[in-house]
C-alpha cells in the first residue's frame, strides 16, 4: 500500500523581508552618498567662485591703484620743473594719453587772486586769440564769467585740448567735489579722487572722476598740512573715464561667463552709481568683503535662483571715495555643475535596483532550493519508510524460505535423499542431507562413482538432458557394492551457457543388492 506523500512546511517570508531591506538599504545609502558629492560639488563651486570673484576684484583694485599712480606721475613734473611751460606739459602728457585711452585729459590749475585775474585773462587773450578768456563758472546751470572773489583756480593747462564742456579759464576751484579731493591730497599727500562726475552732455554722456594732487613752490616748507596748504600754487589733475577704465582692466582677463560683474563708484550725494557695464541698472547694496554660497534642495534645477545666487561684494577706497565691486554667479545647467552628485544618485539607483533583483534572484532561488530540499526530504522520509516496509517484509520472506528449507531438509533427512549441485567440471558444490556420509566425499571433490548406464548419462550430459534413475555403484572398503540411484537437469545461466546439473539421490543398496545375487 502506497503511504500518503508527507506536505513541506510554510516557508517564512523572509526573503521578501531581505529583498526590501536591501532596495531600502541600498537607496539610502545612494541618497546619501549623492548628498555628500553634492556638498562636496557646492564647496568646490563656492571655492572656485571665491577665488575668480578674487581674481577680478584684485585686478580691478590694482588697476585703480596704477591709474591713480599717473596722478602722482603727473605731479611730479611740476614738482621737478619749475616753471612748466605748455610745450613741457603737452609732451610730457602725449604718451600717457596714448597709452591711457581712458583718461580725457591733463589738466593744470593756477592758484590767482583776484588782483592777478586781469594779467591771467590778458595772458589768455594773447596765446589763444578769438577765444573766450575770461574766467568762468557754471551759474543758474549756464557757463559764465566768473563773479569777483579773493582766489580763483582756472584751467592753465589742458591736454589734449579744450572742449565744450572744459575751456582756459574754466575756474575747477568752485567744484566742491574737486576741493574736498585737493584737502585730502593736502593731507595725507597722495592722489585724491572727486565723486563721479558727468564728463559730457547728451545721450553718450560719460561718467567719470578727477584725480588731483597739489602744486606746491618749489622752496616752501611742506612739513604741515597748514604749511603745504600756505604753499599750494595749484593742482594738477587727470579726468578718467570710469567706464572705459574699468573695462581696460577686466579686458586682460580671462574671459568667463559664469560671472557678473558690477562695479559702482560714489556720486553726488553720496549715492553709489554703476559706472561697468555702462548699461547696469545702479545697485544700493552695501556691504564689507563678503563670500555668501547658501545651499538649497532644489539644486536639481542648477544655481539655487536668483535670490540665492553666490554673491562677492568688495568695497574699495579710491582716492578717497568709496567703490563697490559686485560679482554674482550667473545662473547655470544643473549638469553643469552637478554631473557627479547626479551619475552617483542616477548609478547607485540602478546598481541598487540590480543588486535587489539579484538579491531577488537568488531568494527565490533560494525558496526553489529550500522548497525542493523539502520535497526531497519528504520523499526520503517516504522512501525510508517504504525501505523499512521492504526490509521487514523481506525479513518475513526470508524467514518463510528458512522454513520452506528446513520442512524440505527434515524430509530429504526422513526419506534418506538428498539434494545436490554440481558445477561444469562435475565437481560438487551444493548439497542437502547426508550425502558426504553416504558417499564419503567433500565439497569441491569429484564424485568418483561408477555408473552403470554410462552411455544413457554421457549422452544426456553432451546433450545438456536431464536424467532419470540412473544407478551408480561404488565398492566399499570391505568388499560390499554400494548402490546409489540419481536423477539429474542441467543448469544454465542468465546467458543461457551450460553451469553443471542439480538433482536428487538416494541410497537404494538395500534393494539392489539381494537383486544382483540372485543374478
Amino acid at each position: 500500500m502506497d503511504l500518503p506523500r508527507p506536505r513541506p512546511p510554510i516557508l517564512p517570508n523572509w526573503f521578501a523581508v531581505s529583498t526590501v531591506l536591501t532596495l531600502g538599504a541600498g537607496l539610502a545609502a545612494t541618497v546619501i552618498l549623492a548628498l555628500g558629492v553634492l556638498h562636496l560639488e557646492q564647496e568646490k563651486q563656492a571655492l572656485a567662485f571665491s577665488q575668480q570673484a578674487g581674481i577680478r576684484t584684485e585686478a580691478i583694485r590694482r588697476g585703480l591703484d596704477q591709474a591713480a599712480e599717473l596722478a602722482a606721475v603727473t605731479n611730479a613734473l611740476f614738482q621737478s620743473v619749475s616753471p612748466v611751460t605748455r610745450t613741457q606739459f603737452h609732451d610730457f602728457t602725449a604718451p600717457l594719453l596714448a597709452r591711457n585711452r581712458f583718461i580725457k585729459s591733463f589738466s593744470f590749475h593756477r592758484r590767482i587772486s583776484d588782483a592777478e585775474r586781469d594779467g591771467f585773462e590778458a595772458e589768455l587773450a594773447r596765446l589763444y586769440p578769438g577765444v573766450n578768456s575770461n574766467i568762468t563758472e557754471v551759474r543758474d546751470g549756464r557757463t559764465q564769467t566768473a563773479l569777483h572773489r579773493p582766489s580763483y583756480m582756472p584751467v592753465d593747462f589742458i591736454e589734449p585740448g579744450p572742449d565744450e564742456d572744459i575751456t582756459f579759464g574754466f575756474d575747477a576751484g568752485r567744484s566742491k567735489s574737486l576741493q574736498a579731493a585737493i584737502e585730502r591730497a593736502i593731507d595725507n599727500g597722495r592722489p585724491a579722487a572727486t565723486a563721479l562726475l558727468m564728463l559730457s552732455r547728451g545721450p553718450q554722456a560719460q561718467r567719470g572722476f578727477l584725480m588731483a594732487m597739489p602744486v606746491y613752490r618749489h622752496d616752501a616748507d611742506l612739513s604741515t598740512p597748514a604749511l603745504r596748504r600756505a604753499a599750494m600754487i595749484g593742482n594738477s589733475a587727470l579726468i578718467m573715464r570710469a567706464a572705459e577704465l574699468v573695462e581696460i582692466i577686466l579686458a586682460g582677463q580671462p574671459v568667463d561667463d559664469g560671472l557678473q560683474l558690477t562695479v559702482a563708484a560714489s556720486g553726488s550725494g553720496g549715492r553709489m552709481v554703476t559706472v561697468y557695464p555702462r548699461a547696469a541698472p545702479s545697485t544700493s547694496t552695501e556691504g564689507v568683503v563678503a563670500v555668501r554660497f547658501m545651499p538649497s534642495p532644489s539644486w536639481l534645477v542648477g544655481w539655487r535662483g536668483v535670490g540665492a545666487l553666490p554673491h562677492h561684494v568688495t568695497n574699495l577706497d579710491v582716492g578717497g571715495q568709496p567703490w563697490r565691486i559686485d560679482v554674482t554667479a550667473r545662473a547655470r545647467p544643473m549638469l553643469s555643475d552637478h554631473l557627479g552628485s547626479l551619475l552617483v544618485l542616477v548609478g547607485g539607483a540602478m546598481l541598487t535596483l540590480l543588486l535587489t533583483a539579484l538579491v531577488e534572484s537568488m531568494t527565490q532561488r533560494s525558496r526553489r532550493v529550500e522548497k525542493l530540499v523539502q520535497e526531497r526530504t519528504a520523499d526520503l522520509e517516504l522512501s525510508n519508510q517504504r525501505l523499512v516496509d521492504d526490509v521487514i517484509e523481506r525479513q518475513r520472506a526470508e524467514k518463510a524460505l528458512q522454513e520452506s528449507e528446513q520442512r524440505f531438509r527434515q524430509l530429504v533427512s526422513m526419506s534418506s535423499d538428498w539434494y545436490w549441485e554440481q558445477d561444469a567440471d562435475g565437481k560438487l558444490t551444493h548439497s542437502a542431507g547426508p550425502v558426504h556420509e553416504l558417499l564419503g566425499i567433500g565439497k569441491g571433490e569429484a564424485d568418483g562413482w561408477n555408473v552403470e548406464q554410462r552411455a544413457a548419462l554421457d549422452a544426456n550430459i553432451a546433450n545438456r538432458q536431464p536424467f532419470l534413475d540412473l544407478i551408480y555403484t561404488r565398492t566399499l572398503a570391505n568388499g560390499s557394492v554400494q548402490y546409489l540411484q540419481v536423477s539429474g537437469e542441467p543448469i544454465f545461466d542468465d546467458a543461457s551457457r551450460f553451469a553443471g546439473y542439480r538433482g536428487i539421490g538416494m541410497d537404494v543398496t538395500a534393494r539392489m543388492a539381494p537383486r544382483q545375487a540372485k543374478a
